[in-house]
């Protein structure tokens, strides 16, 4: 035994033997067997509850314990006593609080006098702890010192442990929740209200953890999926106690009566259905009283993931629908197109259909070429079977004036069969060029050629409409005057009165050979060249003789014309060097002094008299070489295209052409004859936006339509049957069902449209 419980059990048996017994003289015997040695009365002090040098105290929720010291002396030596500070083994949490109570009346203090009072051996001292945190230990140390001699004690403090009964006013919560994919969206959770359930006693510490973390751990984590809040304020330790933060731990305790509110956010909760069981529990709560949450999160992602997808399936469904049913159709189109590029075209290239034609077959290509995964618009198809009827008409057009050339007939009779079919090529309007009129527009070509091995069936009404037309254009009033300005005699005066009474005012023989009919429309040829210039007298005279003959068969027709020519080139170089020539659409064109892409327009040129621009148009004897350079419209600074340029030479005034896209458009044209040459002549237009642009429109409205029916239908059955009933939808199986739903609806759409389409065709036409 060590001496301080020596003297401790030494005192308690003297105090228990003078109260027993009351008798002096072994009271004497006893204190005097028990009194100390001499020197070491200040080590008679006790600390009474101590177990030598140290001591255990439990402090009350007050905060007030008692100290209870002894000393066998009555009115003994008084004491200093010293309290140092005492800490957890966290020396963070330091507790500055802890005081002594000098006697009544004065405050705590870590410095005190303890003194005995008279005829008593005990002092009693109070220790102030209100702020101890329960659950832990705090150490430090008390000395109590004289003149004579020092004692010290070891002090250990825990804070009383009130049970307490946590309550809550939640049991079980379900949620469903959306959750949209790594880049966050909305936090859903849960609120509950935390008190004690008495109202009577304080909470300490409040904690939270899963109940079940004896069974097997799921993807829940309440530190990473959940975000704890009390009374607003973030928690991110709630799963943990004590804590270093004196706010944070101030807000985890319930004062009595009242209440704490936990709010929850659910966050990168993966998706499925998870079940947890929280318990809430605090430091000192009575064990097995903990309130227990049954919480059920189905998450699953957002109806954004769901749209998307269908718009996919739908888009996927109809791109490979269209490129699959249509590759074929597509092939034969490329086939067609490539079919329009014929080498003797190139012959052919001053005439309109045959720049209609390579516009079409401009268009094709850059459908073709652009969006060659999708099918050609009906648009397209309906032009290459135009186109597809145009060549076969060019074709026996080309035919025809071969089989002319290879004729060898007179001069005026090929002249006046070469206008009659290059009028029926003419006439031809590709836009509406349907299959009845190129049957009509066959016919005649086929009359044509069967008319050359019988040339007189064919020439007679030419001559015939010549004649009506040399009787419009010229009186016999007119005629002398030209011949009075020609200076013609009274013989030749009376040679072409003559030919005006039996020609013109006649009528044609009935059943004429060749040569009569070359005889009348060689007159009619002859004066009709003389009206062209009734004012110019030194051409007159030139003419004059080569058609005074004695024979009107031996009328110098051509030769007239070469003359002709001659005069009409001078008097156009002349015009040109006045710069009274100009170029300008033809008065055909309906946008005036623009022109649209990849459209024919008829470009002419004009000198500024109308019988001359006449002449140049139908003797076509000068050579016109144009010049079309194209700017195309810059859409962007990094994109440049170089300009276009192209070159094109043909006889009489005017060309057909096409830009092959939109931007502005410089034609020049140079106009020669025998080795001579005019100045240039130029013009710039403005080449529109095409209006019947394929490339723009390849997709027809319907087709529009019908996609957007099947993406509401896909979208409103697909979300009832797949997404709205499913709380955690999500997996892989979910996307392939859903995908596969989309999918099913467009071809269900297709089937619809083949079932209609088959129909039409098995329904006999209109009318018959």
């Amino acid at each position: 035994m060590n001496p301080a419980a020596r003297r401790a059990l030494r005192q308690r048996i003297l105090l228990y033997l003078r109260n027993r017994f009351f008798g002096l003289p072994a009271f004497l015997l006893l204190l005097a067997v028990a009194a100390p040695r001499a020197g070491a009365v200040d080590q008679d002090l006790l600390l009474l509850d101590a177990d030598g040098d140290s001591v255990d105290l439990v402090v009350p929720s007050s905060g007030l314990v008692e100290m209870r010291f002894y000393h066998p002396a009555a009115d003994g030596p008084s004491f200093q006593v010293d309290l140092g500070t005492f800490h957890s083994g966290d020396v963070r949490d330091l507790v500055a609080a802890v005081a002594l109570s000098a006697p009544p009346g004065e405050e705590p203090a870590k410095l005190v006098r303890l003194a005995f009072g008279e005829n008593e051996h005990r002092a009693v001292l109070q220790l102030h702890a209100p702020d101890l945190i329960p659950g832990v230990e705090y150490s430090g140390k008390l000395t109590a010192s004289s003149p004579v001699d020092l004692r010290s004690w070891t002090v250990t403090l825990h804070r009383q442990q009130t049970r307490v009964q946590l309550a809550t006013d939640l049991k079980r919560r379900e949620l469903d929740v959306t959750l949209y994919s790594w880049w966050g969206g909305e936090r859903p959770g849960f609120e509950l209200r935390l008190f004690e359930r008495s109202g009577d006693l304080p909470v300490e510490g409040l904690t939270i953890r899963r109940a079940d973390e004896s069974e097997a751990k799921t993807a829940f984590d309440i530190e990473r999926h959940l975000r704890f809040y009390l009374d607003d304020e973030w928690m991110p330790d709630l799963t943990h106690w004590p804590v270093a933060d004196e706010k944070r731990e101030a807000l985890r305790r319930i004062p009595p009566d009242g209440q704490r509110v936990l709010r929850a956010e659910i966050t990168g909760l993966p998706r499925g259905e998870h079940r947890v069981v929280l318990e809430l529990d605090a430091a000192n709560a009575e064990p097995g009283t903990a309130p227990k949450v049954e919480l059920v999160v189905r998450v699953r992602h957002s109806i954004g993931w769901a749209l998307a997808l269908l718009l996919l399936a739908i888009a996927l469904s109809f791109f490979m629908t269209k490129g699959i049913v249509n590759w074929r159709q597509r092939l034969r189109l490329d086939r067609r197109t490539r079919a329009l590029y014929r080498e003797w075209l190139h012959e052919l290239r001053h005439l309109a259909p045959v720049v209609w034609l390579k516009a079409t077959r401009r268009q094709a290509e850059m459908v073709l070429d652009k969006f060659s995964l999708l099918p050609a618009p009906d648009e397209l198809v309906e032009r290459l079977d135009t186109a597809a009827r145009l060549l076969y008409l060019l074709h026996r057009y080309r035919d025809l004036r071969d089989q002319l050339r290879k004729c060898g007939f007179p001069f005026m009779l090929n002249y006046r069969l070469e206008k009659e079919i290059d009028k029926v090529i003419h006439r031809i309007d590709p836009e509406g060029l349907s299959e009845a009129e190129k049957a009509a527009l066959d016919t005649k070509l086929r009359n044509l050629g069967q008319g050359l091995a019988d040339p007189v069936s064919t020439y007679k009404p030419l001559v015939a409409e010549a004649l009506q037309k040399i009787k419009q254009f010229i009186s016999r009033e007119n005629l002398k005057e030209i011949l009075d300005k020609a200076g013609a005699s009274p013989k030749q005066k009376k040679y072409f009165e003559s030919l005006m009474k039996t020609y013109v005012d006649g009528k044609l023989p009935e059943g004429p050979t060749q040569e009569d009919l070359l005889k009348w429309d060689q007159v009619c040829a002859g004066i009709r060249v003389l009206g062209y210039n009734p004012d110019d007298a030194e051409t007159l005279k030139m003419l004059l003789p080569l058609v005074v003959k004695a024979d009107v068969a031996e009328i110098q027709i051509e030769r007239m014309f070469e003359e002709s020519d001659k005069v009409v080139w001078r008097k156009v170089r002349e015009a040109v060097e006045r710069s009274e020539a100009h170029i300008s659409p033809s008065k055909q064109m309906p946008t005036g002094t623009a022109v649209e892409a990849l459209s024919p327009a008829r470009f002419e040129v004009s000198v500024g008299d109308d019988r001359l621009d006449e002449q140049i148009l139908l003797q076509s004897r000068m050579v016109a070489e144009w010049t079309l350079e194209l700017e195309p419209r810059r859409k962007s600074s990094k994109f440049l295209k170089p300009p276009l340029k192209w070159t094109v030479r043909a006889n009489g005034n005017s060309l057909v052409q096409f830009a092959p896209e939109e931007g502005k458009l410089t034609v020049g044209l140079v106009l020669s004859h025998r080795n001579q040459k005019t100045k240039p002549i130029t013009a710039k237009l403005d080449i529109e936006s095409s209006h019947r642009n394929i490339v723009r429109r390849l997709f027809a409205v319907e087709e529009i339509v019908l996609v957007a029916v099947s993406f509401v239908t896909a979208l409103a059955s697909g979300l009832v049957l797949y997404y709205i009933p499913n709380p955690s939808f999500g997996s892989l199986q979910d996307y392939l069902a859903l995908f596969t739903w989309g999918v099913g609806v467009d071809q269900g759409k297709n089937l619809v449209q083949t079932f209609q389409n088959l129909r039409k065709q098995s329904q006999p036409p209109a009318g018959s």
